[in-house]
């Protein structure tokens, strides 16, 4: 009669925690089938219901055979995994499940999701993170996503949210796995979670009841103790256990403390019956599952009998036994000698029923290994990680808005990392920005190797204190930051903070990412240089220096790097991308390549394939050089000349002949800059200069032919052969360079210093159709746009646009003549040149004009990287804006980037594509590059190669249409 008393008014307390209706099918429905299954149980199956047994998630032979013993011996009601794999726990609960009578529920402490037991599971923040957004529907999101994957899992019950109020910043337990240290927020942000994980059926068990925030224990080691009094447990620790048994959260676990206030013995809670059946069940009025805390940990286990005086205070789950056969025996030997009644057993068996039934653990399906990570590993999943952990950047001190960085131009950077290399995540995020040198700090430092260290970063301007543990003392980095703008970045518990107040005073700024992850650092990174803004809010008091709340928003002013989703782009279309790639290398279109898509202000995909060359020994990285080609049009010469009429110091429609007096007299003195832009100036295609350093006695005949014989035997293109006896001119080349020689043309090659000059003179003096206005696209007019902007700037090329542009942005690795910045093994090499430079060229420009110009021409001879064209392609993009400065006026960018020739597809400088599906600028490079950018999609993709290595006429790149269907598949990728 009890239990029939009992069952109806809990099933519909139960379906009301749960969300589900409460009609009466609902509950008949459920009881036809617990007593159903009820009277098929034997006395030992019933007693078995109530353990949860703890099991590695390692698929082996021992683990599973113990496992099944458990099911088969102990008739086990539950598993709670830990340590071990997706797959591997996917694999035991399948055997498991198959193996039962009656379906288990499977359980999962996961608390920062999957990864907190599942290597490969995805990492989300702890709570303390969580507790610094300010969008707190993030965290009910959360809920939701833990519980999708938990589904995918067959996973039933989730041992989260935490919700102890943290009052102990020394808490040894607890600490960072807290919302905080204030009860509302707990229960708020706690419920948000909980209801997240219901709308997925998870049964959430909230712990660690009667509170673990204020202690100094570690309830793992030892018995924890907390010394509130009956006041403060009320307002404070049971606060949002009250609120989350208002919103019929259906599980608590019942930590190992002692809480003399209410139990005078010093009890474990998960023992005394005076706080489960007394407080939380006839006070809280709490009816849902009561589970105790792991019955291993050495707060309970040295308590005699404690499972059976675990199940006379109330619980009615045992979890992770000491020994579980023991155990098991020891509750059967307490039913012998009438300790336990039958009739306590058989309720709690039937509650454990109930809820397998409402949460669906009745219904078991086999879990689908195939794909099963990528399943649960989405992108929509790793977008929300990455929404949270940006979002939680907490930014307590900004002194003169020194965050975001400012002004990158000459300034020096040093980082010095606290308790971990000079290589971290964070480190390797702020160097996409700019240059920086990072050193690390760790071990026992004294005053001599204080000083010494000192002078190592005399020279930074800016110095950048990331603390990622507390091993160093709070005067020693107060020393390093005395004479320094200063910004210090803890990668530790915010509760770490009140061990600084010498170097919080100090510094300028001050960031909390509250945990030492890959991601935190990255997001720290990215709120430093401007490409996140900061938005999140100290979530804690600390002692005498900061309060809950604190925080200060901060501005996005440069790029992003994150998930494709978080711009609207599909990360699975834009991998497809990696097959067009590897497909091209294996057909040896390139030996490598990189290639960067970033839409609205993120870059989102950003990788390096294959290898610098055939031999395969040097892999290519995202920092690496490549040769830019005719990129270098419109990424040095071009932004110059916007510069320039920006300032008036140059008007599209004059004359070039009014900039170069010299050509007022010649061919070219109606030609205007707007026609050298538009490629319609009447110029020759190509001229190739270097033929006027070659002796034409050495060859007697023509230089080239379109005929290989034995004669002409070097190859320089699909059909032309150059002459093998070709020689320079007496005195033009050395292998020496001397003061007669001194423009560098590939290694121990020198050219006469002379020979700019008489590349412009021939020039001048070269045939224009005067008569047509048709389009001839001519790297001519580029070389007279540079002469244009040197005499007009009354500098040269490289140290205009390197001035104007590249210092402030961070471009650190763009360069005409990298050598003389970089090694060579920075530097994909291209042409293995058979002909005028007779050995492998890397380092040195591959256009032989620009070769014989010194490496800077107006039409090629500048080298970067992906990352550094992103920055300056975003500037575009932003209107000339970039990181708080403008380099361009607006009018000057939309004129630029939005002109139109009326007689072909060029614009002002740029080329361009349109059609009825977009509009792209940019241009393509020979060496096997090119730069697009769809101002209506907000679009920038980039693409380096150098498939010119070993030969320039390998045309496969083209033949493939590699660069088209990669930018097709980015298309592909973006989400209606």
């Amino acid at each position: 009669m009890y239990l029939k008393k009992f069952i109806v008014p809990f099933l519909i307390l139960v379906l009301l925690s749960i969300g589900k209706t409460t009609q009466a099918t609902d509950s008949i429905t459920c009881k036809i089938w617990v007593d159903s299954v009820f009277a098929t149980m034997t006395p030992d199956e019933r007693i078995g219901q109530l353990f949860i047994y703890n099991s590695p998630a390692q698929n082996d032979t021992h683990t599973l055979n113990t496992l099944i013993r458990a099911i088969n011996e102990q008739h086990i009601g539950g598993i709670l995994f830990w340590d071990g794999k997706i797959k591997d726990q996917a694999e035991l609960t399948n055997a498991a499940q198959t193996t039962a009578k009656i379906p288990l529920m499977i359980c999962m402490d996961g608390e920062w999701g999957l990864s907190m037991r599942l290597k490969d599971g995805l990492r989300y923040p702890k709570k303390t993170t969580l507790a610094a957004l300010t969008d707190e529907q993030l965290i009910y999101e959360l809920g939701v996503e833990i519980g999708r994957q938990c589904n995918e899992m067959r996973i039933h019950v989730n041992f989260d949210p935490v919700v102890d109020v943290n009052l102990n910043p020394d808490n040894p337990v607890i600490n960072s796995r807290s919302f905080g240290d204030n009860p509302t927020d707990i229960a708020r942000k706690a419920s948000l979670y909980y209801e997240g994980m219901r709308s997925k059926n998870i049964l959430a068990v909230a712990k660690h009841f009667p509170g673990h925030g204020d202690t100094f224990q570690d309830s793992h080691n030892e018995l924890a103790i907390v010394s509130h009094n009956t006041k403060e447990l009320n307002e404070i620790d049971l606060y949002p256990f009250k609120k989350l048994i208002e919103k019929n959260i259906p599980g608590i676990m019942v930590g190992h403390i002692a809480v003399p206030a209410i139990d005078s013995t010093n009890m474990p809670a998960s023992l005394s019956p005076t706080i489960i059946n007394g407080l939380l069940k006839n006070d809280l009025k709490f009816e849902g599952l009561v589970f105790t805390d792991a019955m291993k940990m050495k707060g309970v286990s040295n308590q005699t009998n404690s499972t059976v005086e675990a199940l006379l205070a109330g619980n009615d789950c045992i979890l992770d036994p000491l020994s579980l056969k023991k155990e098991f025996d020891a509750v059967k030997k307490a039913i012998q000698d009438s300790q336990l009644s039958m009739e306590l057993i058989d309720q709690k068996c039937k509650k454990i029923l109930t809820y397998k039934y409402l949460y669906g653990i009745k219904d078991f399906q086999p879990i689908e290994l195939s794909n099963l990570e990528t399943r649960i590993n989405t992108p929509n999943a790793v977008l929300l990680q990455q929404k949270m952990v940006k979002q939680s950047v907490t930014v307590l001190k900004n002194n003169h808005e020194i965050i975001p960085v400012k002004e990158l131009k000459d300034k020096h950077i040093a980082i010095v990392s606290v308790g971990a290399s000079a290589a971290t995540h964070f480190v390797q995020t702020a160097s996409l920005y700019t240059a920086v040198n990072s050193y690390d700090l760790n071990g026992t430092f004294y005053s001599d190797s204080l000083e010494r260290f000192k002078q190592k970063i005399e020279a930074a301007d800016l110095l950048i204190v990331a603390i990622h543990s507390t091993q160093l003392s709070d005067s020693l980095i107060a020393q390093l930051s005395a004479k320094k703008k200063t910004i210090l970045v803890f990668f530790t518990s915010a509760y770490q903070l009140k061990n600084y107040p010498l170097s919080i005073e100090k510094a300028k700024g001050v960031v909390v990412a509250y945990e030492n992850l890959f991601m935190t650092q990255n997001a720290s990174a990215q709120a430093i240089f401007g490409g996140i803004g900061a938005l999140g809010r100290l979530p804690i008091n600390t002692p005498n220096m900061m309060s809950r709340g604190d925080g200060v928003d901060t501005k996005k002013n440069r790029l992003a790097y994150g998930t494709p989703e978080s711009v609207g782009l599909n990360t699975i279309e834009l991998q497809k991308i990696d097959t067009i790639v590897n497909t091209a290398i294996a057909n040896e279109a390139m030996p490598g390549c990189q290639i960067l898509v970033a839409r609205k202000g993120v870059v989102v995909y950003h990788k390096s394939f294959g290898y610098h060359d055939y031999s395969k020994l040097q892999e290519v990285k995202n920092s690496d050089l490549y040769d830019l080609a005719s990129l270098t049009k419109i990424t040095a010469t071009l932004p110059v000349l916007m510069k320039l009429y920006d300032e008036n110091k140059i008007e599209l429609d004059k004359k070039i002949s009014y900039y170069l007096p010299e050509l007022k007299n010649s061919n070219k003195k109606n030609c205007t800059i707007n026609d050298l832009l538009l490629h319609q100036a009447g110029l020759k295609a190509f001229i190739p200069f270097y033929e006027k350093a070659i002796d034409e006695n050495s060859v007697q005949r023509k230089l080239m032919s379109n005929k290989k014989d034995e004669v002409y035997s070097l190859q320089v293109d699909q059909n032309t052969f150059a002459h093998k006896n070709y020689a320079y001119k007496k005195n033009y080349v050395s292998a020496i360079k001397d003061s007669l020689h001194t423009i560098p043309i590939a290694d121990s090659l020198f050219l006469i210093s002379s020979f700019k000059d008489s590349i412009w003179q021939h020039l001048v003096a070269s045939p224009v159709n005067t008569n047509t206005k048709k389009y001839v696209y001519s790297d001519l007019s580029f070389l007279i746009l540079q002469k244009i902007i040197e005499k007009v700037a009354n500098k040269p090329l490289e140290e205009l646009v390197t001035t104007y542009f590249y210092n402030d942005l961070g471009a650190n690795n763009t360069y005409f003549n990298p050598l003389q910045q970089k090694a060579k093994e920075e530097i994909a090499p291209t042409e293995n040149d058979t002909f005028l430079r007779n050995q492998l060229l890397r380092g040195y420009v591959h256009d032989q004009n620009a070769a014989f110009m010194g490496g800077v021409a107006g039409h090629a001879g500048l080298f970067s990287n992906s990352n550094d064209l992103a920055k300056y392609a975003q500037l575009l993009l932003n209107n000339g804006e970039y990181g708080n400065k403008e380099y361009l006026s607006a009018e000057t960018c939309q004129l630029f980037t939005t002109y139109k020739s009326a007689t072909s597809h060029r614009g002002l400088g740029f080329d361009r594509k349109e059609s009825d599906k977009r509009t792209m600028y940019g241009h393509t490079g020979f060496t096997g590059t090119c730069l697009w950018i769809d101002p209506k999609e907000e679009l920038i993709y980039i693409f380096l190669s150098n498939r010119v290595n070993p030969i320039s006429w390998n045309k496969k790149l083209l033949s493939m249409n590699v660069r088209t269907n990669i930018e097709e598949q980015i298309y592909k990728a973006i989400l209606k």
